[in-house]
């Protein structure tokens, strides 16, 4: 894997602190706060009591205080929609703008955290020190998110230029689903389940926690729900026309449906769809007859039963 870094312009993060902090997050998120341990990370979403998504995130704790970290353009959305419950509540939220925060992934970024004093946390955990955190995504030490406060932030970005290229956001995005992440956006707010997106799958969704808004739809999907399509990461090669809709056709030239997000990436492009769960040895293609590569989002990982 090539190594690179990427300025995530946008990204964003909410500050959840207080001494009722843990029984506030436990009370309205799908993950199970009160299981991470200090500088421990996971993930999780966010529900309306109709159990649809209006945020996805990783959720870090420091302490008695917890981050929220999120694409562009949900920080607002998760205050808005968590803001009634916290009169109840000994804590606040507040969105940490003066927070900047780089993607980092490929074989070589131990090496180069290291080369900048770093020291890199276990997977599953992060560290903070001196205006820095680093949060290690991936068991093999290949992927880290990187949040640093303005006054650490330019020294750190202008040293990564120095030993690894800087990659566009989409390179990011990329990295993610081929990791079995969904990229929620703003666009997402409100449209989707859990399910839906295969966030049960990847570990969004503790179904042994107890209640949470959202959680009794999202339960009974779990247990009763019965799997006819899955999310798959489909890739179209030498991809030059207008990203206009695209239809995603079989063997026998049937419809089985369009893609939910398209992420361009040089001349390829990424796509990700719900189709049905059999598709072993399709023909996959396009209307204009472009042959479609594909694989599943998600692995059953990170279920909780």
């Amino acid at each position: 894997m090539n190594s690179f870094f990427v300025e995530l312009k946008g990204f964003e993060i909410v500050l959840v602190a207080g001494p009722d902090a843990e029984k506030f997050l436990q009370g309205q998120l799908s993950c199970d706060v009160q299981a991470l341990a200090d500088n421990g990370f996971t993930y999780g979403a966010a529900c309306n009591n109709k159990g649809r998504i209006f945020a996805a995130f990783i959720l870090a704790r420091h302490g008695t205080d917890f981050r929220v970290l999120l694409a562009a353009g949900l920080a607002q959305v998760f205050v808005a929609n968590l803001q009634k419950f916290i009169p109840f509540y000994k804590c606040s939220m507040q969105i940490q703008s003066e927070l900047k925060s780089i993607g980092l992934a490929g074989s070589a970024i131990v090496e180069t955290l290291e080369r900048l004093d770093q020291q890199i946390p276990a997977s599953g955990s992060g560290r903070e020190e001196a205006g820095v955190s680093l949060y290690n995504l991936q068991a093999d030490n290949t992927q880290f998110l990187l949040v640093a406060d303005e006054s650490a932030y330019p020294a750190i970005r202008s040293a990564l230029s120095s030993f690894i290229p800087e990659a566009p956001c989409e390179r990011w995005e990329l990295t993610n689903a081929v990791a079995g992440h969904f990229p929620f956006s703003a666009e997402d707010v409100d449209k989707y389940t859990p399910q839906e997106l295969h966030l049960d799958k990847a570990g969004y969704v503790s179904f042994t926690k107890g209640c949470y808004t959202g959680q009794e739809i999202i339960a009974r999907m779990h247990y009763r729900g019965k799997v006819k399509k899955r999310l798959y990461l489909l890739q179209i090669a030498n991809f030059t026309r207008p990203e206009n809709e695209i239809e995603i056709l079989d063997g026998d030239n049937d419809k089985l449906g369009s893609p939910i997000k398209l992420i361009p990436y040089e001349h390829t492009l990424f796509a990700i769809a719900s189709l049905p769960v059999a598709l072993t040895g399709t023909n996959l293609h396009t209307k204009e007859g472009e042959s479609i590569s594909y694989q599943p989002l998600t692995a059953d990982v990170g279920v909780d039963s």
